[in-house]
């Protein structure tokens, strides 16, 4: 899948009051500043570690659908879907348009 966004894998660091994520490779150092979201310092840090870790998180919602034939009938059959009545899959596909449109 061709993406817009900068190819995971991103890290967080922190460095005195900002954390940055970033990506390294192919000798290239790509930084993008995460500013400062929050009053708590431990909720700063938590968002920045969830902002690195996208790619991963929709590299493996793209793996997921993939076997969506496969478990989509079990998952109907055990009345796996949410309160509106959608699939998890159906989530899985809106997280991904989110993320990519």
């Amino acid at each position: 899948m061709k993406t817009k966004h900068t190819p995971g894998q991103w890290y967080s660091q922190e460095n005195g009051r900002d954390t940055y994520i970033y990506r390294e490779g192919e000798g290239k150092h790509t930084q993008c500043m995460v500013g400062k979201v929050s009053k708590s310092q431990n909720e700063y840090e938590a968002n920045a570690k969830l902002i690195a870790a996208a790619p991963d998180m929709l590299e493996a919602l793209n793996f997921m659908v993939g076997f969506r034939n496969i478990l989509e009938p079990f998952l109907n059959s055990n009345r796996s879907e949410q309160a509106d009545g959608s699939s998890p899959f159906d989530v899985i596909e809106s997280a991904i348009k989110k993320a990519t449109s």
